[in-house]
């Protein structure tokens, strides 16, 4: 057990999460396992920023929390292309950025959490090619297109079905 002058003197973190959109159930409760999570440490700090599906608003919400001097960024980036700069700038300042769900157009991060899309896609076209039999027609449906998720699934899809030319 630490003493009340030992804990005074335990150093803070502060952890900033720029998450793309807070509009969704899963994203919320994303946020509110982090918050549960960090309960338990005291030198801990979390300082949320809602980017609102506007990428230069996260780009904004991202140069606020270098402002308060992060040792940790957690971004779901809106957008992979615009947010890329920010994110490789934070990185090369040596602050650890971890990426969740969504990736930025380069390599200048350090951890990412998600899935892997492009399989996701792969498998979505096998099951659309086995469905129709190898012919007809294919409306895709994306989410945000400046997106890695949804660029990473299309890719995925496309590559799987353009084995079959009379599939559109």
């Amino acid at each position: 057990q630490l003493g009340f002058a030992q804990v005074s003197k335990v150093r803070k973190y502060k952890i900033g999460f720029s998450q793309c959109t807070n509009g969704d159930t899963w994203r919320k409760t994303m946020l509110m396992e982090m918050q549960n999570e960090l309960s338990y440490y005291p030198n801990l700090e979390l300082i949320f920023k809602d980017a609102q599906n506007n990428s230069a608003k996260q780009i904004k919400d991202i140069n606020e929390l270098l402002a308060k001097n992060i040792d940790l960024l957690i971004v779901s980036p809106n957008e992979s292309e615009p947010l890329t700069p920010i994110v490789k700038e934070v990185y090369q300042k040596g602050i650890p950025v971890i990426l969740i769900d969504r990736k930025i157009e380069s390599e200048d991060y350090t951890a990412f959490i998600g899935a892997n899309n492009y399989q996701i896609g792969k498998e979505a076209g096998k099951f659309a090619v086995k469905l129709l039999k190898g012919k007809g027609h294919i409306l895709e449906v994306m989410g945000l297109v400046g997106s890695s998720p949804a660029r990473d699934r299309h890719n995925g899809f496309m590559d799987e079905i353009y084995r079959f030319p009379e599939i559109t």
